[in-house]
């Protein structure tokens, strides 16, 4: 009996000593998830951003790939703009499968609530931009070359997708030329700048407010009749 009660009680000592032991083993916790890439600082910011892990690299060997002729003029500026951030001298090729590595601009494929100003970027192995327009494609290629000098190097872009289109319909830049003069290289320079901010309206100021109102005149002229 006295044996007996002692197996008893060593057994219970043993049980009452594994939930301890299970205790004290530390609990696996899940790798931790990848770091998602913060929104790029742009000018003016994008407005929806969801950033993946990781980045793509440009190089030498990639090409500026487009989906119609219609995209010709937009597909040369970007390659002279890369050239001058990066030094590469990338190839236009018109098509609709761009490979890893390439650039690919198309008017087509962009959601119609972003209208013909926005445009999505996705940019993972490639870069592929679809704008609402030709004018979304080249604001997005604005975006490109912004993200570009933005990281160290100026050759890589952080993986995401990006839905963008403007807050307002005119966003303009006004420049006094009625008190100075302006040379017209001054001005093509301002333009440039304008479109890399995606300003699509430059006002002149022509005169200094002295001189007196036209009355009777009914007339309207809008932007429309000046293009």
């Amino acid at each position: 009996m006295a044996f007996r009660r002692k197996l008893t009680l060593v057994a219970l000592v043993v049980f009452a000593a594994v939930p301890m032991v299970a205790a004290a083993v530390p609990p696996v916790r899940p790798a931790a998830a990848a770091a998602q890439n913060p929104a790029p600082e742009v000018v003016p910011s994008i407005r929806e951003w969801s950033g993946g892990s990781g980045s793509f690299e440009l190089d030498a060997r990639s090409r500026i790939v487009v989906d119609s002729g219609a995209l010709a003029g937009e597909a040369r500026m970007l390659r002279d703009d890369l050239a001058a951030v990066t030094g590469f001298g990338l190839r236009l090729v018109t098509g609709k499968n761009p490979e890893a590595g390439d650039l690919f601009l198309s008017d087509h494929g962009a959601p119609a609530e972003l209208g013909r100003e926005g445009y999505a970027l996705d940019i993972g192995d490639r870069v592929e931009l679809r704008g609402g327009s030709s004018v979304g494609v080249f604001y997005g290629t604005q975006t490109v070359l912004q993200m570009l000098r933005a990281t160290p190097g100026q050759r890589t872009l952080p993986r995401g997708e990006a839905r963008d289109w403007p807050r307002f319909r005119e966003r303009g830049y006004m420049l006094d030329v009625g008190r100075r003069y302006w040379s017209p290289d001054y001005i093509v320079q301002t333009i440039r700048e304008m479109a890399y901010l995606k300003l699509n309206t430059l006002a002149r100021g022509v005169h200094e407010g002295r001189h007196p109102p036209v009355r009777g005149c009914r007339q309207h002229v809008s932007r429309d009749d000046h293009p």
